[in-house]
C-alpha cells in the first residue's frame, strides 16, 4: 500500500512541477533539455517483496547532445519487516547517490540506451555499524515517451562494489523503473 501511495504522490508532484507548455516542450529530447527523474519501484519487486517498506529516488537528467545524456540520482530503499510479538524489529536501509552517462543509439519514441555510472551507497541495519560502499558499473535500459514532456524508463545494471571487506560484483541489484518530466 505504501508503494502505491508513494507512486501517486510522485506523479502528482510531477504534474504540479511541470512548467507551462512551450513551443519546445513537444520536441524530441536533445541538446539542452533537462528532466526531473522520479524512481518509483523495483522491477524485482515480485521476486523480493517488501513486507513493509519503500523504494524511491529523484534526480536530474541533462541532454548534452542528441545521443548523449548525463544524470544524477539520489535514492532511499528501506525495509522494515513485520515481526511476531516478542521479537525484536529490525530495519534495513540503503541510501545512495550516483552519477552516470547515457548513450541512446536509436533516439525516438522508444529509445534503448546503455551507459556507465559511479556512486556511493550507505547501508544501515538496526544495531549494526553503518557501511559506506563505493561502486562503478554499467547499465542498459529503455526510455519511452508517454506524451509531450513525460517519459517512462526501465533499466538494469551490473555493479562492481568496493566494501571494507573487499570487492563484490552485483548484477541487477538496482533494477529500477520510473518517470521523467522534461522542461
Amino acid at each position: 500500500m505504501k508503494r502505491i501511495a508513494v507512486f501517486f504522490l510522485v506523479v502528482a508532484t510531477a504534474v504540479v512541477t511541470v512548467p507551462a507548455q512551450s513551443a519546445q516542450a513537444g520536441q524530441a529530447k536533445g541538446g539542452g533539455d533537462i528532466g526531473i527523474i522520479f524512481q518509483f519501484q523495483s522491477l524485482l519487486m515480485p521476486f523480493t517483496p517488501y513486507a513493509d517498506g519503500f523504494q524511491t529516488g529523484a534526480g536530474l537528467k541533462y541532454w548534452l547532445a542528441k545521443p548523449f545524456a548525463i544524470r544524477a540520482l539520489a535514492y532511499v530503499d528501506t525495509l522494515a519487516p513485520q515481526v511476531a510479538e516478542g521479537e525484536t524489529a529490525t530495519s534495513d536501509t540503503w541510501a545512495g547517490l550516483d552519477a552516470g552517462f547515457e548513450w541512446h543509439p536509436a533516439k525516438g519514441k522508444v529509445s534503448p540506451y546503455v551507459g556507465g555510472l559511479a556512486g556511493m551507497e550507505m547501508h544501515a541495519v538496526t544495531a549494526n555499524p553503518v557501511e559506506i560502499d563505493l561502486g562503478i558499473g554499467a547499465f542498459g535500459g529503455v526510455e519511452c515517451v508517454l506524451s509531450g514532456n513525460f517519459s517512462m524508463f526501465a533499466e538494469y545494471d551490473a555493479m562492481l562494489t568496493f566494501k571494507e571487506e573487499g570487492m563484490r560484483f552485483a548484477f541487477g541489484k538496482s533494477a529500477i523503473m520510473g518517470l521523467i518530466v522534461y522542461f
